[in-house]
């Protein structure tokens, strides 16, 4: 069976029909330039002639993406990509994170301390919203995020975690006599690794831990390193690079507060910022091999403060027997009465 697809597919597209094409006997190229009009001025044509040589240069058009590609611009997807600064535009972000237990476990009380069992630890979930604005915020104006966190080794998958979400570099702060550090002491401690980062324009922090919810470590790095202290912000309307400052809005119980402050600056935001991104295959992948280096106290230049606070037993709350009673009736006014009655039998009213 022969088929005729392509044949008919052809003619409807208004292609000659192949069977009415003629082969030409084989010329070379230059003897064909030469038979057509204006064959010599074309065996004439030099690429790329001399300014000096006395004519102009042939008209030619490289198409958009090389004269794009030549002024040093992108086309394409890849133009969304690029940022919309310049290099002088770029920010220096960081954003610290920590390692947590996951939020489904159950929490017990063994020996006086609170043991989360077996549950597995994952990067806080408030510090997955400070990633997410660390990362919008470079791809807005370029530059690097690097992920900073206190906490044993075992904290290097939180910030595999990061790395995979999009951050450039990791760090984990570890030290044995840090185990026991309070937020006075985390905040000490996460302070000196910002100033040995150095030429940090933004800190970024989620609004809390979701094991300890104390929700005060942004504002104590900020106030020990005399920065501003921007807590509660649910969108960054803006950041000036050139200008050195940050627009930002506030999520108050009495309503929304629009705040402009200096860079660099301390940043807590809260969940309303923006649905955290899921990390990708590569960068999982990327974040699997990542090398993620140790710094110790003595490294920041720390001689491990003791803790302010300490906790000499923690007891779990009382157990509480509830009992359910259902009171039914006729009526719903029926059911009123008796339950009036039953709330004065117990005292209740």
């Amino acid at each position: 069976m022969v088929r005729h697809g392509g044949l008919v597919r052809r003619r409807l597209r208004g292609d000659p029909d192949p069977r009415g094409l003629r082969l030409q006997r084989r010329v070379r190229r230059r003897a064909l330039l030469a038979q057509r009009a204006g064959g010599d001025d074309l065996r004439r044509y030099e690429r790329n002639p001399p300014v000096d040589a006395g004519r102009l240069r042939p008209r030619h058009t490289h198409g958009r993406r090389t004269a794009l590609r030549a002024a040093g611009l992108r086309s394409g997807p890849l133009a969304r990509l690029k940022p919309a600064g310049g290099q002088e535009d770029a920010l220096n972000i960081a954003v610290c994170v920590k390692q947590t237990p996951d939020t489904a476990a159950t929490v017990t009380v063994e020996n006086g301390k609170v043991t989360w069992g077996d549950a597995p630890l994952v990067l806080n979930p408030w510090d997955e919203f400070a990633v997410e604005q660390a990362l919008r915020t470079k791809e807005a104006h370029g530059g690097k995020v690097t992920a900073v966190s206190l906490g044993p080794e075992g904290a290097r998958e939180a910030l595999k975690q990061a790395l995979a979400m999009g951050c450039d570099e990791a760090i984990l702060i570890h030290d044995p006599s840090l185990a026991e550090a309070d937020t006075l002491v985390a905040s000490a401690v996460l302070a000196a690794a910002l100033r040995r980062l150095e030429s940090i324009d933004l800190a970024y922090f989620g609004r809390q831990a979701v094991d300890t919810d104390s929700g005060v470590t942004a504002a104590q790095v900020a106030r020990r390193l005399g920065w501003p202290s921007l807590t509660l912000v649910a969108a960054v309307v803006a950041v000036d690079p050139q200008g050195r400052t940050i627009d930002v809005e506030r999520m108050l119980e009495e309503g929304r507060q629009q705040v402009r402050a200096p860079l660099p600056a301390v940043v807590s935001v809260v969940k309303e910022i923006g649905e955290p991104r899921y990390p990708s295959f590569m960068g999982i992948r990327k974040a699997s091999k990542a090398e993620i280096p140790i710094w110790s106290a003595a490294d920041l230049g720390l001689s491990a403060p003791a803790p302010a606070v300490s906790w000499p037993a923690v007891l779990a709350p009382p157990r509480v027997d509830t009992q359910c009673e259902m009171i039914t009736g006729d009526t719903p006014a029926h059911i009123a009465w008796r339950l009036v009655d039953r709330l004065l039998e117990e005292k209740v009213l």
